[in-house]
């Protein structure tokens, strides 16, 4: 009588740890098809309406139940005993970003704009910069911009860093994406790494369109362009070096060639880099099968 006595107590034990409440069942976000834990409140037995758990044979997603996965299989599903449909619809939401992207968007300082088209709940980025080959450093100021849809997010991270003429050289950015679950860095293990190199070089000035032997009277519309680093916002000038006189405040020299235009000087002021470059239009009237200078 004893042994069954004993035998009936670990049965309804047995039975009440696979209760749970419906309110109290919490399924940690993480990646599709990856392991995820189920926080289960157990409650008393009640034959009515308790859930048991059993093993699961869908391949959409794997629960693992702290200390019975350690016993028994480590698939499992939570189910009414009652009934062969599962009462509760436990989904797994894709957390690793997918479809990611990094683009540089700046031909005058680090301008870093990376996507991500599938996360939950949203992204959070992390930005290392490498300069020449030295230690990388963290960007501290990351924007951020995100777009709700159904299970998941569109996000999107920009990172912004000035460069100066003396820093010219090859830059690698290394963003990190990753889902902003628990606001922690900890959660960069469900991240995906992009890496982006970009090369700054030294500013320089070409003539566009400019012939440098010509007949009297040619029309002439010459372009300056300052090319690289500092080339996004520029203020032109073009100057007569003759009389040391400014006669043009664009990039386009525009002019009838005579006997009197001799030198042109191109002066282009990049703000972005606070730097004055200068460039030398000389031209060369022909005068038959031959050509003399005009200075």
């Amino acid at each position: 009588m004893n042994y069954y006595m004993v035998i009936d107590f670990l049965v309804i034990f047995w039975l009440r740890i696979f209760c749970v409440s419906e309110v109290n069942i919490a399924c940690r976000h993480v990646e599709e098809m990856s392991p995820v834990v189920i926080d289960i409140l157990w409650v008393t037995f009640d034959s009515n309406d308790s859930l048991v758990v059993y093993e699961n044979t869908s391949l959409i997603m794997i629960c693992i139940i702290p200390f019975f996965c350690k016993l028994t299989n480590s698939k499992w599903v939570l189910q009414n005993k009652e009934n062969s449909e599962p009462p509760y619809k436990i989904e797994v939401h894709q957390v690793k970003p997918v479809e990611n992207q990094c683009l540089s968007l700046s031909k005058d300082e680090i301008n870093i704009f990376c996507t991500t088209k599938r996360v939950y709940p949203k992204a959070k980025c992390t930005f290392y910069i490498s300069y020449n080959g030295q230690r990388a450093f963290e960007f501290e100021n990351v924007i951020y911009s995100h777009k709700n849809e159904t299970g998941y997010s569109v996000s999107n991270c920009n990172a912004i860093k000035p460069i100066q003429l003396t820093e010219i050289g090859t830059y690698r950015v290394e963003a990190i994406i990753y889902p902003n679950i628990s606001n922690d860095k900890s959660d960069v293990v469900y991240g995906t790494n992009i890496s982006t190199e970009i090369i700054f070089k030294s500013p320089y000035i070409t003539l566009v369109n400019c012939p440098t032997h010509v007949k009297k009277y040619i029309l002439i519309d010459c372009e300056c362009v300052l090319n690289e680093l500092g080339s996004t916002n520029v203020l032109y000038s073009w100057i007569n070096a003759s009389t040391n006189e400014s006669i043009s405040y664009s990039n386009h020299l525009r002019f009838a060639v005579d006997n009197y235009n001799t030198e042109f000087i191109c002066k282009a002021n990049s703000f972005k880099i606070d730097n004055v470059l200068y460039e030398n239009y000389n031209i060369f009237l022909l005068s038959g099968n031959s050509f003399e200078s005009m200075f």
